[in-house]
């Protein structure tokens, strides 16, 4: 895979849609510092060095942009599981991170990690670019205190941003290379923090308007709930908060 780095950017994602004709098929950007960084529904990710900030492009890609999203998520999740595993000397340390339906990577309550997915469609051919965003050894926002979590703050120590990066980039290919729809479902369901049964409220963020029910299955490009009054819900596109945690 072709990379990419520069020192500043406005935004990994912004950058190869303006340069994604010019760009190899399947490419790698990572910036040192984003100043325009945005997570889902257009929100700022504060983006300071430190952290790792990155996008990957895929050109005519020969799977489902659902399922490119899920490579890339999962790919950093083992990386981030792995350094946590190996590194952390507390039990605190130990714990697992896990995926949030849509695109978010959790410690416990609070987020490390977000993953954006952008389909760029036209009548000539269709693009799909993730990016990534992992709190690493960047400084946090002191409203996110409770919020979010970096790894240099869990592991009480600096991590190596760029063999942290390369390591996820190496765990996408191996996925790409060894594909199977139903070993990238199961990992993904495997490696969920809501599943079914679990008990969430969410914000329809399509119709602004807040619900609180049980997941019905498991999430995937819907999230289905019911609530206690019986009402069947499903949505696309929606922030998800879990009742309780302990999972």
């Amino acid at each position: 895979m072709t990379v990419i780095h520069l020192k500043e950017i406005d935004s990994t994602n912004l950058y190869m849609q303006r340069n994604m004709r010019e760009l190899p098929n399947i490419c790698s950007l990572r910036a040192d510092i984003q100043t325009a960084g945005r997570g889902r529904l257009h929100r700022q990710w504060a983006s300071a060095k430190g952290g790792l900030w990155f996008s990957v492009l895929f050109k005519s890609p020969t799977h489902a942009p659902f399922q490119l999203q899920k490579i890339c998520s999962l790919a950093t999740l083992k990386t981030m599981n792995l350094k946590l595993q190996t590194a952390g000397k507390s039990s605190e340390a130990k714990q697992k991170c896990r995926l949030k339906w849509p695109n978010d990577i959790y410690y416990g309550s609070r987020k490390i990690a977000g993953c954006l997915q952008k389909n760029i469609i036209s009548s000539k051919a269709s693009t799909v670019i993730i990016g990534i965003g992992v709190n690493i050894n960047n400084p946090l926002p002191k409203a996110l205190d409770e919020k979010a979590i970096s790894l240099k703050i869990i592991l009480s120590k600096a991590i190596d941003v760029e063999s942290f990066y390369l390591t996820i980039l190496e765990n996408i290919e191996q996925r790409l290379s060894n594909f199977s729809p139903e070993v990238l479902a199961a990992d993904y369901k495997k490696n969920l923090l809501i599943k079914d049964g679990s008990l969430v409220k969410v914000l329809d963020v399509v119709n602004k308007k807040e619900y609180t029910g049980r997941v019905m299955g498991y999430p995937e490009e819907t999230l289905d709930i019911i609530t206690k009054e019986g009402l069947l819900f499903s949505f696309k596109a929606a922030d998800v908060t879990l009742k309780s945690w302990d999972t």
